[in-house]
């Protein structure tokens, strides 16, 4: 196999990978009753217009939900949603890198098959 094609199966491996383990599920409290508590990290914010914010270590102050780079206030949020996770993603994810391994070879010693390259 040559570097381009391992190269090309490392990435998509790795982009399958990143999202196969977890999923955005939405927080079953009013943005109101969170502050004072503790609260999980990454949330993902859907404002009243639409705008979604991902605030990495958030922390519930007064009238705001503030994070590493932004902050948002409560009454300006319309849903809020935490990773949580996704047994169904992982057991797909499990179940389709073998797939995609035979599923490469077969193509590239398809393609190849004018070179010797045979299945026995």
């Amino acid at each position: 196999m040559s570097s381009r094609v391992r190269r090309g199966l490392a990435v998509l491996l790795a982009l399958i990978h990143l999202n196969g383990c977890s999923t955005w599920r939405p927080v079953a409290v009013h943005p109101a009753q969170l502050a004072g508590t503790d609260v999980a990290s990454p949330l993902r914010i859907t404002r009243q217009d639409g705008e979604r914010v991902v605030l990495r270590n958030p922390v519930a102050r007064a009238d705001s939900i503030v994070g590493d780079q932004a902050s948002v206030a409560i009454t300006g949020i319309q849903l809020i949603e935490a990773r949580r996770f996704s047994a169904t993603r992982t057991l797909i994810l499990i179940a389709s890198v073998p797939l995609l391994f035979y599923g490469v070879l077969f193509g590239v010693c398809a393609a190849a098959q004018g070179n010797g390259c045979r299945f026995e």
